[in-house]
């Protein structure tokens, strides 16, 4: 295994040194009973409110700059979003990125991630 010193000296010779995912994001209603018995009127059974892939590039802070981020959702036909984030005092920053589905039943919300340094 490498030492901390090689990883160190990669961090000078790449211009970027970037942490990217993908994460698969899914929600789902649940089989509906009443009185040990199906609900048949006007149950979803297993019905996927949303589902879709959400990918992200983090790249940390140069100089006086924040963490920059880059993400979008998979499916959409959207462009790349783009923020740059300031830390707080222990180095944390949070990017939030929301979500809606456009049929009914539907849902919408706010997926909230904080990038953190290794302590």
């Amino acid at each position: 295994m490498p030492c901390r010193s090689h990883w160190a000296s990669l961090r000078f010779r790449h211009a970027y040194l970037t942490l990217s995912y993908s994460l698969m994001f899914a929600v789902r209603t649940p089989d509906y009973e009443v009185n040990r018995a199906f609900w048949f009127d006007g149950h979803y059974a297993g019905n996927k409110l949303y589902s879709d892939e959400f990918m992200v590039e983090i790249t940390p802070p140069k100089a006086d700059t924040g963490w920059s981020v880059r993400y979008r959702w998979g499916s959409s036909g959207q462009t790349i979003q783009q923020a740059v984030l300031s830390s707080d005092e222990q180095g944390r920053a949070v990017v939030s990125v929301a979500f809606a589905s456009n049929q009914a039943p539907g849902i919408a919300g706010v997926l909230r991630f904080v990038i953190s340094p290794l302590s």
